[in-house]
């Protein structure tokens, strides 16, 4: 799996856009997905699992030069 595979980015000259979701994975991919793109990639951190059940989790990063915001939830 690449770290890019799964999330979709816009990008422009003053903003970067990405946007991760598991429903993007099948279902026995969303953990390691989750872990990987977002956690490794996106956030530079380790998320270790709460349980034994499937995450299903969607997250939106916005950049702009000065400013950087996150949007996301876990379901």
């Amino acid at each position: 799996m690449s770290a890019w595979s799964g999330a979709a980015a816009a990008v422009n000259a003053d903003c970067v856009v990405v946007r991760f979701s598991t429903a993007d994975y099948p279902p026995r991919e969303r953990l390691a997905a989750w872990r990987e793109v977002y956690g490794q990639t996106l956030q530079k951190m380790d998320i270790e699992p709460l349980a034994a059940e499937q995450p299903h989790a969607e997250a939106t990063l916005l950049r702009v030069p000065g400013f950087a915001m996150m949007a996301g939830r876990r379901f």
